[in-house]
C-alpha cells in the first residue's frame, strides 16, 4: 500500500513536471509569437515618415555696417509627412452661444486646422451658431479666410444646434468632392434652445454618410445628449477639446500620428544674429548667450500624416566670411512607437560679403500725383553719400491712351527746404 502510494506521488510529480514544461514552452511560444508580430508591425511602419528641411532664401548676404545698415536672409524650417493621404472636406460647426466658451472653441478649432494641409487638397468650411446658424465660410482651401472667419465670431444668447447641423450637412451635400473624406466636427456643450431638432439632423447625417464628431468644451457639457447625437450620426463624442481629442478626430479622418512632443532647437554662431520672425510664422524662444551665440527653440504638440508645419526667421551677419547656419541643432520627438528620436537639422552655408549695396528709395507727396502736378520728395536711400537733397519737381504724363512710355520727372531745386 505504501509502495502504491509512493508510485502515485511519483506519477503526480512527473505529470506536474510535464505540465510545467508544457506551460513554459507555451509561454515561450506566446512571447516569441508576440515579438515576431511586433517586429512585423514595426517593419510595416514607413521609415523616415517625417521629413525635415531647412533652407535659405539666399546663401549670400552683406555684413551689417557700422551705421546699422544690414542685409538678411530668411531661414525656412519645414516638417512634413512623406505619406500620401486622402483629402478631407470638413465642416466646422462652432457654438457661439457663450462668450466664455467661444474663446476656447476658437482655439480648439484653430488647433484642429493646424494639422490639415491645403496643399494636400484639404478643404474646410465654417458654420457658426447661436440664435441662428450661419455659413461664415464655404468649403475652401484658403485656410487664412477660414481662420479670419473663426476670429470674427460674435457671441449670442440661444443655441441653434439643430440648425447648425442642418446647414453643415447641406454644405457637404452640395459641395463635397467624390474623392474626399466628408465629415462635420461640432464644438459645443450640447445645449439646444431654439431651432430644428438635432436628433433628426443626426439621423439625416447617417443617411447621407457624413459622420459627425462632437467635441465638448466646458465642465457643463451635456455628455448624454452629445453621445446620443454622435452615435446616431455615426460619429464619435469627445468630452473635452484637449490635444488627445483633436488627435482622436484626426484619426477618424484617416490621419496617422507620426510624431508628438516635438522640439526643434538650433544655435546660431556669433557671426550671425537672429533678426526677427515674419508675421504669421511660429515664434521661437530666443536666448542670447555670453559667447555671442543665439539659441532658438520651437515646440509643437504633434504632427500627423499629410500635415505640413513650417516657420521662418530672418538672420543678419556680424562678420565677413563663410559660416554654417548653426553650430548645433536638433529635432527631438516621440515616433509612432513611442521611441524618442533625435535628428540633426540640415546646415547650409552662409556667405557674408562686405557692406550692403545702397537702397534707393523716395517718399513722394502726393503719393498719387496728377499730370503736371508739383511733387515734393525726400530721399530715404540707405547710403548718405548717394542721397539727394530734398526738393520738388513736376510729373509729365500724357492722357492714359497716349501714355505708352513711362512718365518723366523733372527736378527743380528748392533752396528754401
Amino acid at each position: 500500500m505504501h509502495k502504491a502510494h509512493c508510485r502515485i506521488n511519483q506519477l503526480a510529480s512527473c505529470r506536474a513536471v510535464e505540465v510545467t514544461e508544457v506551460s513554459v514552452k507555451f509561454l515561450r511560444w506566446m512571447v516569441l509569437s508576440s515579438l515576431m508580430m511586433w517586429m512585423g508591425a514595426a517593419t510595416a511602419i514607413p521609415q523616415n515618415a517625417l521629413q525635415v528641411e531647412q533652407t535659405l532664401s539666399k546663401d549670400s548676404m552683406a555684413v551689417r555696417s557700422c551705421q546699422g545698415e544690414s542685409d538678411q536672409t530668411t531661414v525656412t524650417v519645414r516638417l512634413q509627412s512623406s505619406e500620401t493621404v486622402k483629402a478631407v472636406d470638413l465642416v466646422l460647426a462652432l457654438d457661439a452661444s457663450s462668450s466664455e466658451d467661444m474663446v476656447k472653441i476658437q482655439g480648439a478649432a484653430r488647433r484642429l486646422m493646424s494639422h490639415l494641409n491645403a496643399a494636400n487638397g484639404d478643404q474646410v468650411a465654417l458654420v457658426t451658431f447661436a440664435d441662428t446658424a450661419r455659413l461664415a465660410q464655404g468649403l475652401s482651401n484658403d485656410f487664412g479666410a477660414v481662420t479670419d472667419a473663426i476670429d470674427g465670431m460674435r457671441a449670442g444668447q440661444l443655441t441653434a444646434l439643430g440648425d447648425a447641423l442642418n446647414l453643415a450637412l447641406d454644405t457637404l451635400d452640395q459641395n463635397k468632392r467624390a474623392d474626399a473624406i466628408p465629415a462635420v466636427v461640432v464644438f459645443s456643450n450640447g445645449g439646444k434652445t431654439t431651432g430644428l431638432d438635432p436628433l433628426a439632423q443626426a439621423d439625416r447625417a447617417k443617411q447621407l454618410g457624413f459622420p459627425v464628431y462632437f467635441v465638448g468644451i466646458s465642465g457643463s457639457v451635456n455628455r448624454a445628449a452629445l453621445s446620443e447625437l454622435a452615435q446616431r450620426a455615426n460619429g464619435s463624442f469627445f468630452a473635452s477639446a484637449n490635444d488627445q481629442s483633436i488627435l482622436g478626430v484626426l484619426k477618424r479622418l484617416e490621419r496617422t500620428l507620426l510624431a508628438e512632443f516635438i522640439t526643434i532647437s538650433q544655435t546660431l554662431p556669433d557671426a550671425l544674429s537672429y533678426a526677427n520672425t515674419p508675421e504669421g510664422a511660429a515664434l521661437p524662444v530666443v536666448s542670447v548667450n555670453l559667447n555671442g551665440t543665439t539659441d532658438l527653440v520651437w515646440s509643437l504638440d504633434a504632427l500627423v500624416s499629410g500635415q505640413l508645419w513650417e516657420t521662418q526667421f530672418n538672420v543678419i551677419a556680424n562678420q565677413i566670411g563663410s559660416f554654417p547656419l548653426h553650430r548645433a541643432s536638433q529635432i527631438s520627438y516621440l515616433d509612432m512607437q513611442g521611441v524618442r528620436v533625435n535628428e540633426t537639422l540640415p546646415n547650409p552655408e552662409v556667405q557674408v560679403t562686405g557692406s550692403p549695396p545702397p537702397l534707393v528709395t523716395f517718399d513722394l507727396f502726393p503719393k498719387q500725383p496728377k499730370a503736371n502736378q508739383v511733387i515734393q520728395f525726400t530721399d530715404r536711400s540707405t547710403t548718405q553719400e548717394a542721397r539727394l537733397p530734398p526738393g520738388s519737381g513736376t510729373l509729365a504724363m500724357g492722357p492714359p491712351a497716349a501714355n505708352k512710355t513711362p512718365p518723366t520727372f523733372t527736378r527743380r531745386s528748392d533752396p528754401t527746404r
